[in-house]
């Protein structure tokens, strides 16, 4: 059994490594986002979100896109919504840009904040109307800690819409 966990956890790592080395070195601090995943998070009004997340490379290594299909919950564990959304990540100009669409809003994330191989935070402009924060925090190599927030036109003053934890699957 404990080869058997090392064989898994040497796969694993390897598995990481090879998704990180296959970036271009713009996109490569974040590596560790880059698997398949699923989670939940709690939304402000209550709910739960239940859902899958995949986070690959594409054109060649020099971008990122996220493909998601979440279900909302209502307090009794009845799905009341479904929605699917992608996030292409992309540098452009020095930084690192995201562009959010789920089919009835568009968010574009115009600035990030990159901690390599353990965090990045996406902003959009300080004027934008509202604005927006997205946070994801590596917890381990398995798990994410994601964090949605927002925040009127140029206050720093965030209110969280929804927070959770992805796992890799």
């Amino acid at each position: 059994m404990r080869k058997a966990l090392m064989v898994a956890t040497a796969a694993l790592f390897a598995a990481n490594t090879v998704a990180a080395q296959s970036l271009s070195p713009q996109m490569a601090p974040l590596g560790f986002l880059v698997g398949d995943w699923a989670g939940t998070a709690k939304s402000e009004g209550g709910t739960t979100d239940r859902g899958v997340s995949s986070i690959h490379p594409i054109v060649g290594g020099a971008a990122l896109l996220r493909n998601d299909h979440n279900d909302v919950l209502d307090a009794s564990g009845k799905v009341v919504e479904s929605f699917d959304q992608v996030m292409p990540i992309y540098p452009e100009g020095g930084s690192l840009h995201a562009d959010y669409l789920d089919g009835s809003h568009v968010i574009h994330y115009t600035r990030s904040v990159v901690q390599p191989d353990v965090a990045v935070q996406f902003l959009t402009d300080a004027d934008a109307r509202p604005v927006y924060r997205l946070t994801y925090t590596k917890v381990s190599a398995d798990v994410l800690a994601i964090k949605f927030e927002t925040a009127a036109p140029g206050s720093s003053d965030f209110h969280l819409i929804a927070e959770g934890e992805v796992r890799r699957k």
